[in-house]
This record gives C-alpha cells, sequence and structure tokens, in this order.
C-alpha cells in the first residue's frame, strides 16, 4: 500500500492519527478527512 521508503513515515502518521483524531473515547469525526471510509463515522449518520 505504501512504497517501501515511506513506511516509517506512514507508521508514524497512523500513530499520530490514532492518538490525536480517531480515539477510542472522543473520535473527531467532524474534521476526520478519512470519515467517507470509515465504517464507525458510517453507522453513526
Amino acid at each position: 500500500m505504501v512504497p517501501l521508503k515511506y513506511k516509517d513515515f506512514a507508521h508514524h502518521a497512523i500513530v499520530l492519527f490514532g492518538r490525536y483524531v480517531c480515539t477510542a473515547k472522543n473520535p473527531k469525526c467532524g474534521t476526520c478527512k478519512l470519515k467517507k471510509y470509515c465504517d464507525y463515522y458510517q453507522s453513526m449518520t
């Protein structure tokens, strides 16, 4: 999915995304750029 040269950056970006946007207790779906792909967001609308 991600070119090998970007694997470290992609890993870090996904971790930060989970830490600050897609959190377990209070996800920030309103500002999420991936909400159209998200099963959780789709179930809430």
